[in-house]
């Protein structure tokens, strides 16, 4: 099974978030932190709308791939994790809602 980090940043009147610095600066350090100890894939998907209309639950969720627990507990434990922690404020004000999952 795999495991998967997600990190969702919830939709928050005047929250802000810069996706160009997220796609073009975080991302890259993300995969340069975490690929050494196992990131397989990553995915980030943007919020459009709740289902019946109205503001998206989140406005951005992105899941990191790993193919064991060990790797993500590794990655996201590791000693270079703080890197990827410490870069948020620079693209969002938005605390993030992290959740550890398996894939069934």
């Amino acid at each position: 099974m795999a495991a998967i980090f997600s990190v969702m940043y919830p939709s928050a009147p005047g929250g802000r978030f810069d996706m160009d610095y997220y796609m073009s600066v975080h991302m890259p350090l993300v995969e340069d932190v975490f690929g050494p100890t196992g990131l397989r894939s990553w995915t980030v998907v943007e919020g459009v709308r709740a289902l019946g209309g109205g503001e998206p639950t989140f406005r951005v969720m992105t899941h990191l791939t790993f193919d064991t627990m060990a790797d993500l507990n590794a990655s996201v434990e590791g000693p270079n994790a703080h890197r990827a922690f410490a870069d948020i404020p620079m693209y969002t004000d938005i605390t993030p809602v992290k959740q550890i999952s398996e894939t069934v």
